[in-house]
């Protein structure tokens, strides 16, 4: 489990639609966890919420920071997992 999975997951979200609809039409956690197990994108709660404050960092507008944001909360939805946002 690392960070750089969870910057690679950020990145994908923001840039990949297909990708994103992917994620976003997993019934359960568990689903989205296999998937993201596939993709070779496992990491912790913790990572990504420190991969999330990275990003959030960078964002060069607030429009941006509002589009991370919007990505990072229905992640958290989908995958039931509180981050540390």
């Amino acid at each position: 489990m690392s960070l750089q999975n969870a910057l690679h997951l950020i990145t994908r979200l923001k840039t990949d639609k297909d990708f994103r609809g992917e994620l976003f039409v997993k019934n359960t956690p568990a689903e989205l966890q296999e998937y993201l197990s596939t993709e070779g994108l496992i990491f912790t709660p913790s990572q990504m919420g420190d991969a999330y404050r990275k990003n959030l960092f960078d964002c060069r507008s607030q429009e941006d920071a509002d589009d991370l944001k919007e990505l990072i909360v229905m992640f958290q939805f989908i995958s039931q997992q509180q981050l540390d946002i």
